[in-house]
């Protein structure tokens, strides 16, 4: 009776492990996106698709073009500019934000495409600061050719339904 005992405690413990560890993976995608949503809660961390930048009007750019994007991961910064991958660092007081040295890959895509994208990776580099609220993220940007502001919406997380569990 103790080895039986013993061995369900043992199965029940690892069932247990294993659910919490899915159930872990499950909640903390989701979470990315509540931490961005929630406007009392000034956090970066998440996942965010570019709206609106700058002052000047934005270039016309194919709808089918990759949406630009920014992920802020714990100090890490990555995304899309629209044609290329980007990677980099940040560092955030209160609500000043910095950038670290952008880098990205070399695609080359049509002509508006990469001038939307060197437009946002500029604008980027010059962050001075970011607000969040109902509407989504601000990044404020200071540039030597012009101050303006990203405006982003959050991205919800991937779908758990892409996870495929095999036992």
């Amino acid at each position: 009776m103790n080895n039986q005992h013993l061995s369900l405690n043992s199965s029940r413990a690892w069932i247990s492990a294993a659910a919490i560890g899915i159930s872990g993976m499950l909640i903390a995608l989701p979470a990315i996106a509540q931490s961005t949503q929630n406007p009392t809660s000034p956090t970066l961390e998440g996942r965010w698709r570019l709206v609106n930048s700058g002052e000047r009007p934005t270039p016309p750019v194919d709808p089918q073009a990759t949406p630009i994007t920014a992920e802020f991961s714990d100090g890490r910064l990555f995304g899309s500019g629209g044609c290329n991958r980007y990677t980099t660092s940040y560092q955030t007081t209160g609500q000043q934000l910095q950038v670290g040295t952008i880098s990205s890959t070399r695609m080359a895509c049509p002509e508006p495409i990469m001038e939307l994208e060197f437009r946002y990776l500029t604008a980027l580099q010059g962050a001075q600061s970011y607000t969040i609220d109902q509407q989504g993220l601000q990044i404020t940007y200071k540039t030597t050719e012009e101050t303006g502001v990203l405006r982003f919406v959050a991205e919800p997380p991937p779908e758990p339904s892409s996870f495929i569990i095999h036992w």
